[in-house]
């Protein structure tokens, strides 16, 4: 499916995300962009479309574009964990990005006071407060960390 046969008035939104993963997979990125835009625009409520089109301007380094759909998928939400740790792990990244390291911090605490048990989030937040001039804020995610174990410590 392409752009302009997403943009007809028969839409099919099913047919188009199929296409989003075809062409993601396919290693077309771009073709993949346009349609999740598309998606996302025509079906704002959906955040599985916005997620998408913000995952793939990541890949494509234009993450700075991605505001306005990581926004949405903020607003709409999801039950699905795995999605909501991508989308937050996003805007972290855009929020480096845009130099609110503050703003970034407080989301990977947020991310990290909700998973305690992963090292992955303890370590990161740790890493993140440290690099920020903020090393005894840093200790009680790096003493989390420590206690989950590092991954390949649970072999």
């Amino acid at each position: 499916m392409t752009v302009a046969e997403a943009t007809q008035a028969e839409f099919d939104p099913q047919k188009a995300w199929k296409a989003v993963k075809q062409n993601r997979s396919a290693g077309q990125l771009d073709a993949a962009l346009a349609l999740a835009e598309t998606l996302a625009t025509r079906v704002p409520t959906e955040f599985r479309y916005q997620l998408s089109a913000a995952e793939l301007l990541g890949m494509l380094g234009r993450l700075p574009e991605a505001e306005p759909y990581l926004d949405r998928a903020r607003q709409v939400g999801t039950d699905d964990d795995k999605a909501l740790e991508v989308l937050e792990r996003l805007r972290i990244q855009f929020l480096q990005l845009k130099g609110r390291t503050d703003e970034a911090i407080a989301v990977q605490q947020a991310l990290a006071d909700r998973v305690p048990g992963d090292f992955r989030f303890q370590y990161n937040t740790a890493e993140m407060l440290v690099g920020a001039g903020k090393a005894e804020a840093a200790g009680a995610y790096l003493e989390r960390a420590r206690a989950a174990g590092a991954p390949d410590e649970k072999g």
